[in-house]
């Protein structure tokens, strides 16, 4: 009988994060780039996440971070909010 790793990460679905351009109009015309997060399954957006930040950069770290340490969707507005509150 072959054994079968049931914690094998193949089977978990992978999540990808990306940095999403918001634009936040103001009166008189007035604009403001503001970055958020998305997030995909099987090419497909499953979350959003607008308005974290007006920091591109740090919104790209973010989400790279997220991406390469495979964090988990259900734990996205945490790792937001400490990241960019506490961070």
């Amino acid at each position: 009988m072959s054994e079968t790793n049931v914690f094998s990460l193949e089977r978990v679905s992978q999540t990808e994060y990306r940095v999403k351009n918001c634009v936040k109009w103001f009166g008189m015309a007035e604009t403001c780039i503001v970055y958020g997060v998305e997030a995909y399954e099987n090419g497909s957006r499953i979350a959003n996440f607008d308005e974290v930040s007006i920091d591109y950069e740090k919104v790209k770290q973010f989400v790279a971070l997220c991406n390469a340490h495979r964090a988990s969707l259900v734990h996205l507005p945490e790792l937001i909010h400490d990241y960019f509150y506490f961070g």
